[in-house]
């Protein structure tokens, strides 16, 4: 479903000290899963990607569990992750490229990734997009969306019911974060997972339709054909996938709920 290139993995826990003209030397750090130097998928444009460690939620179609543990994947200072942009600035400038920030759920490190995304506008001048389901505090929000571009909202289900059978939390915070996206005017694009029979039923598409209609700075609805390409990583973690009895969607399934959203004014696009 993603179409990724070069993937880092077992970045070292010591790197060379920054020495690049024009950038701030700073310490501030936090924990990183992985870096990805090429994603046309996640945001605008062409972008550098990095999944922050660290997520509340235990969503049931989640394919990196590996990035649920805060204290897992390596550290690394705000100064390595603008290192590693500034390199692919050159192609992922044009075109309102950037950084996109993911998990996990970033929000668990507010102040990290405020730091990443101001001194990313501030010293590349690249644009900025998080992708999250609204985990957190106002706190940690009020730092982080003033230096936001877009933000990739990850609804999860619109029906507190079905949120919570999902993701065995709240959809709590999740409102109020939207209420936030809107209170400083970010653009959002809502992502929503399609999954026959448990995301697609009527409560749940109406229950979507009234909660995008509702979000002021709304530009579009990211329809997600549900996948299990991250089933492997449940196994090796002796984790227990709670969708087996479940099924991609039909590509006449995919266009029967788009249309549902295009016929309610909806825009939409299909990952």
């Amino acid at each position: 479903m993603r179409r990724w290139t070069n993937r880092l993995f077992g970045m070292p826990s010591k790197v060379k000290p920054l020495a690049m003209k024009g950038l701030t030397r700073n310490l501030s750090s936090g924990r990183v899963h992985s870096l990805y130097s090429f994603t046309t998928v996640d945001g605008p444009g062409v972008r550098y990607m990095v999944f922050l460690q660290g997520c509340l939620r235990r969503c049931a179609f989640c394919f990196n569990p590996d990035s649920w543990d805060p204290m897992g994947g390596t550290r690394m200072t705000v100064d390595e992750i603008l290192s590693k942009v500034n390199d692919a600035k050159h192609f992922i400038k044009p075109n309102g490229g950037g950084i996109t920030v993911s998990g996990g759920d970033p929000m668990m490190q507010p102040d990290f990734l405020a730091e990443i995304f101001e001194r990313v506008h501030n010293e590349l001048g690249v644009t900025t997009c998080v992708d999250t389901s609204g985990l957190g505090h106002e706190e940690g929000w009020d730092k982080v969306l003033p230096h936001t571009d877009l933000v990739l909202f990850c609804i999860k289900s619109a029906t507190p019911k079905n949120y919570f059978h999902l993701t065995e939390s709240t959809i709590d915070s999740a409102i109020k974060f939207s209420k936030h996206v809107a209170k400083y005017e970010v653009p959002m694009r809502i992502r929503h997972v399609l999954c026959p029979g448990l995301t697609d039923t009527p409560e749940e598409t109406e229950a979507l339709i009234k909660f995008a209609k509702a979000q002021p700075t709304l530009e579009l609805i990211e329809v997600l054909p549900y996948h299990t390409l991250g089933v492997q990583k449940w196994g090796e973690l002796g984790l227990k996938y709670r969708l087996d009895d479940y099924r991609s969607p039909t590509k006449e399934e995919r266009e029967s709920f788009i249309k549902k959203l295009n016929d309610e004014g909806l825009k939409t696009l299909m990952e």
